[in-house]
């Protein structure tokens, strides 16, 4: 099949294929990670209605259905089947199969909006369900298989070692991810979902990243980065939708585009986890933990951050048929069992920022607590030095 690649993700191997731009963008996003291995994941993109082998029963609401070793279920834009077999297969229905012109003629609104936001037009949104809701869910149950997890984290390496930093949207993770890379020694790993193991290894994850205003007036390096991805047209729709819409407007953007590849690494051993909140304080809280306290806040996190993860894997084990998911009090023990095991070997400790902290704030407060932050920017500063001599 002409449009289709196989990458690696971690301990897994994913296959997308089928004639749909999730294929496309995935050939161009993964490029990197190409792999020959046999898939243990197939995402398939089909062009007819998903019909049901066996004859399925009906759980939760009318779009839900429950076969042996498979569920169907509907998203706001894809009808999905997910079948339990060896390799763990997908296949993808996309509903509204108009032109994209007839579908932005026919949401004029959400079209303005979507284009002020993003830049981009309403198949950013078929592309992000697939990245954040579809992807994820089946991606997280097979990692499982294999002693593996994804976990809602920024992450970085410095040689063999990698900083790991678990938090919810907004806390400041980007940032650092983003100074120690653009501004220090560090190499990517991860900025949303890190894909980590039993043995301590944190894995290279290229899901692009979001670049919000506040990133770019808060750091020129990731302001000229972002903007010199754009074409000229693109940077003026920022700088319009930036007076617009100043606390919507974002950019999608590869690691690899906005870094460079020669500013990622293929993983690393985890030597620092810091798990990082946003809460009512005048000041930073830091408090060193051992594995198991770093841990049990990450499983809530990506029980949440996951869309839909809790829901699917509670309606899969419904009673009615054997699961084609593990069942959800099982796979919360196996995600905290990855943590626990991944965590064992670092130092651990969490963070409570203030409010009104900003990047500055953070990293100042970070570079003495954290060795590799403190190593990667003082690299950095070395090499900045070294080129204005």
């Amino acid at each position: 099949m002409s449009d289709s690649i196989t990458f690696q993700l971690g301990p897994l191997t994913v296959r997308i294929e089928g004639d749909h731009l999730v294929t496309r963008w995935a050939m161009s996003t993964f490029q990197s990670l190409r792999s020959e291995a046999p898939p243990q994941l197939v995402f398939r993109f089909v062009n007819r209605p998903l019909k049901n082998d066996h004859p399925p029963r009906t759980v939760g609401d009318e779009h839900v259905r429950v076969g042996p070793d498979q569920l169907t279920y509907r998203e706001r834009r894809y009808d999905v089947r997910l079948r339990a077999a060896d390799p763990m297969v997908v296949d993808l229905y996309q509903r509204d199969r108009r032109p994209l012109w007839l579908r932005s003629l026919a949401d004029p609104e959400e079209t303005w909006k979507m284009w002020l936001s993003h830049g981009g037009s309403l198949d950013v949104h078929l592309l992000k369900e697939f990245a954040y809701t579809i992807g994820p869910l089946a991606i997280q149950c097979v990692l499982l298989r294999h002693g593996a997890s994804l976990i809602h984290a920024g992450a970085v390496g410095l040689g063999d070692r990698g900083l790991l930093l678990p938090a919810w949207g907004g806390v400041g993770k980007s940032t650092v991810v983003a100074r120690t890379v653009l501004g220090g020694g560090a190499r990517f790993l991860a900025d949303d979902h890190a894909a980590i193991d039993t043995s301590g290894t944190v894995h290279l994850h290229l899901m692009p990243i979001h670049i919000y205003r506040y990133h770019t007036t808060q750091d020129e390096t990731i302001c000229s980065c972002l903007l010199s991805t754009l074409t000229a047209f693109d940077r003026i729709q920022w700088r319009l939708a930036s007076m617009l819409r100043p606390h919507r407007v974002v950019r999608w953007i590869g690691p690899e585009d906005l870094f460079g590849r020669d500013r990622t690494t293929r993983s690393a051993a985890i030597a620092e986890v810091i798990v990082m909140f946003r809460g009512h304080s005048d000041d930073f809280v830091w408090e060193e933990v051992d594995a198991a306290a770093a841990a049990r806040p990450c499983v809530g996190v990506i029980l949440e951050e996951i869309n839909g993860l809790a829901d699917r894997l509670a309606l899969a084990g419904s009673g009615w048929e054997k699961p084609a998911l593990p069942d959800l009090g099982e796979a919360c023990q196996q995600i905290s069992r990855v943590y626990e095991s991944a965590f064992a070997r670092a130092h651990c400790a969490r963070l409570l920022v203030p409010h009104g902290a900003d990047g500055d704030a953070l990293l100042n407060f970070l570079r003495p607590r954290s060795p590799i932050i403190r190593e990667a920017l003082e690299a950095g500063r070395s090499a900045n030095g070294h080129k204005d001599s």
